[in-house]
């Protein structure tokens, strides 16, 4: 009587049919149950980890002629073999399970590297990581971490757009990527984005602000600029933009040094923490739209790198520039803003911290 025959007179009585029907859910359950009480399933288990290197060589070379899954075994050995490494990496980097309330964050970078078969490439690039100095003052980081690492750029571009939140902040584009792609920086522990050497380095991308988007418009409104302003048409209102209320007080021949007392009094309350209000806001700055607007982007920054402590900033494009970046420390600000690297939105009495479009 063979096995089949014996267990079928033993236990036939407990399925329907009289047979275990493999089509069945019910009877899959079933005989996995009984199985189960009869140690079969952990014997074929225990059987199954006792595996030699020679069984799985033979089992390769059966496969030998199909590429497609002779590829899927080495993604699945490579896989394997570098997590270790690569989780102790991105750990030291401070990127681990909690980096991210939403995800687990080197589950998903290990399975990106997988699925674009560039594991290799990330294991070969970490013993040698490029540094921060590296990036210089503006380029493209799309290009330069795919250019170091042998990454695909489709790749660096999905790792750049990470984002999500821990305890409740906000965690932003480009912020993992340069966390694990630079050496010498990692994921900040305490306040701030990333921690490079022990300075606090700034992330911004794309239509990030410099602090919160909420403000009492009455700053605005009820301002000494506001009460100076004689257009009974147009009055000052929350969308009013600051830098044209300014211009049309020196188009309508209003006395220049009361606009500028007014103006700096005006930002004093807005920007508190800002230390170049007076070397920005002056009589020379305030003759056209445009000097206006960059002496208030100026003051802006300021503001957010004191009340903050930045030490270190940088502004990527997440959007019609893709990973065009511009990095700079806060007393480099005034000339990249004079020069056209770095600008906002409008300033306006509901938006005194307008979002950044530069570079």
């Amino acid at each position: 009587m063979n096995v089949i025959t014996k267990f079928l007179e033993q236990y036939s009585y407990r399925f329907p049919k009289g047979y275990p029907d493999v089509t069945n859910l019910e009877d899959k359950a079933l005989l996995y149950k009984i199985l189960e009480e009869l140690n079969v399933v952990g014997e074929a288990e225990e059987n199954a980890d006792e595996i030699t290197a020679e069984e799985v060589k033979n089992l390769i070379d059966q496969i030998k002629d199909d590429p497609q899954k002779l590829k899927y075994i080495k993604k699945y050995i490579l896989k394997k073999s570098s997590e270790g490494t690569l989780n102790s990496y991105l750990t030291s980097h401070n990127v681990d399970s909690s980096t991210f309330s939403e995800y687990d964050l080197p589950e998903v970078m290990n399975n990106l590297l997988e699925n674009s078969d560039s594991l290799e490439a990330f294991e070969n690039y970490i013993k040698n990581p490029i540094s921060f100095s590296s990036l210089e003052q503006s380029g493209n980081l799309v290009d330069k971490l795919s250019s170091s690492s042998n990454i695909p750029s489709d790749v660096i571009t999905r790792i750049i757009n990470l984002k999500g939140t821990e305890g409740g902040r906000g965690i932003g584009k480009g912020e993992v990527a340069l966390a694990t792609f630079i050496k010498d920086l990692k994921m900040a522990s305490g306040k701030g984005d990333l921690d490079w050497n022990g300075k606090y380095l700034e992330v911004k991308a794309s239509d990030a602000r410099l602090g919160s988007r909420g403000n009492n418009p009455s700053l605005l409104t009820n301002s000494n600029l506001a009460k100076m302003y004689d257009n009974e048409e147009n009055p000052v209102t929350p969308k009013t933009r600051l830098d044209i209320l300014i211009h049309d007080l020196v188009e309508q021949d209003v006395n220049l040094q009361d606009i500028v007392k007014a103006t700096k009094e005006l930002l004093n309350q807005i920007y508190p923490d800002a230390k170049n209000i007076d070397q920005n806001i002056t009589p020379e700055n305030l003759t056209s739209i445009e000097k206006i607007k960059k002496a208030l982007v100026k003051v802006y920054i300021n503001n957010y790198a004191n009340k903050e402590g930045v030490d270190h900033f940088i502004f990527l494009n997440t959007q019609n520039a893709f990973g065009n970046y511009i990095s700079f420390d806060p007393n480099e600000a005034d000339d990249l803003v004079d020069n056209g690297w770095i600008g906002t939105t409008s300033f306006q009495g509901d938006n005194l911290t307008p979002q950044l479009k530069k570079p």
